[in-house]
């Protein structure tokens, strides 16, 4: 039989489903309204859609033509809701201050992440790219800082679970913790597909984020991943195509060769050098340099002249010889379907993105399953597996080519090895040479690579009581785990400066002993893997009142999370990546530059939190939320531990009060305040007072002939609004002594 259905005012419906009861046979009507479907005689037939009544008849073998079917609006009206990640509350009883991008408004073809693509795109949301590189994680700041030590981001929630960073310390902190270079471990969404986002919500004051407790001093920010949809199966593919050129000098108020050996020739011939070391060193294809050896005699005047015309015309491309023309692509295939009472969701993303830079890349891989199901009229169930892996290569530590090609003189030959630095080795009575340096080469003998690998698991249960009380329930786990490696090899110049001199040099017996890398390069490597455990109950209650004039709200709920991190971080000299990528390095070496730290750290957290919400005549409506949390972290300062977080919010919607309705100038008006504290656990700090062992060699100052021990006896106040909360500082590491 074929059909058309149409609304009782008159348009064509769109998408409703037509399933028949008997043969379990389903269609879906197109945009002009029309369905075609095999049944039975007088078989039942169910027309159902999003807001509309559902209704039922028979299939009747005497209709003749077109059945014309039309369908009503289902008196429940499909109502804008605020996800906050752990209530969905109607619009009208939101009280505290939100922002909500859909899916069309987030994505942006070319960019490698979501956090970029949020750029300029919400109100207070501040992004600060650090690098150009495609593989930098960019700062991000939700109305300023609110914290003074930590991590000073906002959180990041998806589906309700929240998503900790790969590693719980800024990058900054790494570096100084054990050196190299840890500037592509990522952050919490790093791999996620943004074809598999429905929403984002951003909780922007501390009403709206104080339901997160010590979590959310710094913001929350909330991602609706898509569901399936009730219907034939769907399915959908996505890719988007980037090109960008590499760097050019066209747009650059930058000299070229000869306007640089002119500029050179002009100050020396005005006397304005007064001593030759002025600028630092000299290049050989410099005019300094090829002057000073004419001085010497070492060229004759034509050879100056020769010399000094090949610079002035070599005019190297620095962008053309360090950066390319990138291309970048990401792909999405998803498939969904169901009924109305089960949905199904998966997707597979493949993500290439490169930077301009020849070895700024990543790759990424992902996969999302999702099922709704309803599996009773009063219990509901969404279970959601998630899963990642990505790649990542970047530049060394020291070696940016975006800085070198804006410095460097373009009268420089590509392969020219020029004195760069002087070496860090003490010399005693021998003076040291020059380390020299080319960018090729450097690039050539440096590493620095990153690999990812997350998978998620989310349980959603809700169980509809009646009267208005509904039972919800979320189970999550997380896994993370990251592998980063940075090297220099023997042959970079990195490697020179600790080593003290150039590879090939012969240095005296004395300089070759006191050097702190003697053979090989320098390799610092990092490993760190974690499982956070969370699950979560709440009762939620919602009644009109007074004839449906006035709603009130109310949510009471437990949380209870714990996370395991362990890791090790090290740094070693001696290594060979061209010999097997082993290490030999002798004592000295070892004990000068070998630095080894094992993290292994435990954060458990209880949460007992309630929200209470009530709206009058949909003009008035006021919120309160009050949240206490239990941490491992707060030591032994038991008055600080269940020290509560709350917000309270008042809204007015001007534009229901009835000498407002006359008005043209607005269609929605309303007026906000809010207040409340916010407040951080730093992971970072612990409850005991922590003394590390320092490496190196003066064993002779400690009597016992063990390295001496550095303590941390610092007392830092965690603050939560404008009340401290007492906690003690200290480290974090197990490989140290506990006093």
């Amino acid at each position: 039989m074929s059909g058309q259905v149409v609304s009782e005012n008159g348009p064509n419906l769109e998408g409703i489903s037509i399933r028949a009861m008997e043969s379990n046979i389903g269609t879906v009507t197109g945009d002009d309204g029309i369905f075609s479907l095999m049944v039975y005689e007088n078989e039942l037939l169910r027309f159902s859609g999003v807001g509309i009544r559902a209704v039922t008849m028979r299939a009747n073998p005497a209709t003749e033509g077109l059945l014309k079917v039309t369908l009503k609006p289902s008196p429940e009206e499909i109502k804008e809701v605020v996800v906050n990640g752990y209530q969905r509350i109607e619009a009208r009883m939101a009280t505290a201050s939100t922002f909500k991008l859909n899916a069309a408004d987030i994505l942006q073809p070319g960019e490698p992440s979501i956090d970029r693509m949020l750029q300029g795109k919400v109100p207070g949301l501040m992004i600060l790219n650090t690098s150009g590189g495609v593989n930098a994680a960019p700062k991000i700041r939700m109305r300023g800082t609110s914290t003074f030590i930590g991590n000073a981001s906002p959180i990041w929630v998806i589906d309700g679970m929240i998503r900790p960073e790969p590693v719980p310390l800024a990058t900054g902190e790494l570096n100084n913790i054990i050196g190299g270079d840890f500037n592509l471990l990522g952050n919490a969404v790093r791999g996620l597909n943004p074809y598999d986002i429905e929403s984002i919500t951003f909780l922007r004051d501390a009403a709206a984020t104080a339901i997160y407790g010590t979590q959310a001093a710094n913001g929350v920010i909330v991602i609706q991943t898509k569901r399936g949809k009730a219907g034939p199966l769907q399915i959908s593919y996505n890719t988007d195509m980037s090109f960008s050129a590499r760097p050019s000098y066209r747009r650059m108020n930058l000299m070229n060769s000869e306007e640089r050996m002119n500029f050179s020739k002009e100050i020396i011939d005005d006397g304005l050098v007064k001593e030759r070391f002025t600028a630092g060193f000299e290049p050989e294809s410099s005019y300094e340099k090829l002057l000073a050896r004419l001085y010497a005699r070492e060229l004759t005047e034509d050879q100056f002249k020769a010399a000094v015309q090949a610079s002035s015309s070599r005019n190297t491309d620095w962008f053309r010889e360090l950066f390319r023309n990138a291309f970048s692509m990401n792909h999405s295939l998803s498939v969904g379907g169901g009924n109305e009472n089960t949905t199904w969701y998966a997707s597979l993303g493949y993500g290439r993105n490169n930077g301009a830079g020849k070895k700024d890349g990543n790759e990424r891989y992902n996969a999302d399953i999702r099922l709704n199901a309803k599996l009773s009229k009063r219990l509901k169930l969404d279970l959601h597996l998630m899963a990642g892996y990505s790649q990542m290569e970047g530049y060394y530590t020291a070696v940016n080519p975006m800085t070198y090609a804006i410095q460097a003189s373009r009268f420089m030959d590509p392969h020219e090895r020029y004195a760069w630095s002087l070496p860090d080795v003490p010399s005693g009575n021998y003076i040291p040479k020059p380390i020299n340096y080319n960018i090729h080469d450097e690039i050539a003998n440096t590493l620095n690579t990153n690999a990812s690998r997350n998978a998620s698991a989310n349980l959603q249960l809700s169980y509809n009581i009646g009267g208005g009380l509904r039972f919800e329930h979320m189970s999550s786990a997380i896994s993370d785990a990251t592998d980063a490696f940075r090297a220099a090899f023997e042959a970079s110049s990195h490697s020179g400066k600790i080593r003290g001199w150039n590879l090939g040099e012969v240095v005296p017996v004395e300089v070759m002993n006191r050097s702190e890398l003697n053979r090989g390069g320098i390799a610092n490597f990092s490993n760190m893997n974690s499982l956070t455990i969370n699950t979560r109950n709440s009762l939620q209650f919602s009644k009109y009142l007074f004839k449906q004039r006035d709603q009130f709200d109310f949510t009471v709920g437990t949380e209870i999370s714990s996370r395991q991190l362990k890791g090790h971080l090290s740094q070693e000299p001696g290594y060979y990546h061209d010999r097997g990528k082993t290490f030999y390095a002798n004592d000295f070496s070892r004990r000068r530059q070998s630095r080894n730290q094992l993290m292994d750290q435990l954060d458990n957290r209880l949460g007992v939190y309630a929200n209470a919400a009530y709206n009058y005549d949909n003009r008035y409506t006021v919120g309160v939320t009050v949240r206490s949390d239990g941490s491992n972290r707060f030591g032994q300062y038991s008055n600080s531990k269940f020290l509560p977080n709350f917000g309270s919010s008042f809204r007015w919607n001007v534009t229901g009060e009835k000498w407002m309705k006359t008005t043209r100038f607005f269609n929605n008006l309303g007026l906000r305040a809010s207040y409340g504290t916010q407040g951080n656990v730093v992971t970072q700090v612990g409850p005991s007072l922590i003394a590390n062992f320092i490496p190196g060699t003066e064993e002779e100052r400690n009597l016992l002939g063990r390295p001496p021990l550095l303590s941390k006896p610092f007392h830092t106040p965690i603050c939560v609004g404008k009340r401290p909360i007492n906690g003690t500082s200290g480290s974090m590491w197990r490989y140290s002594r506990t006093v």
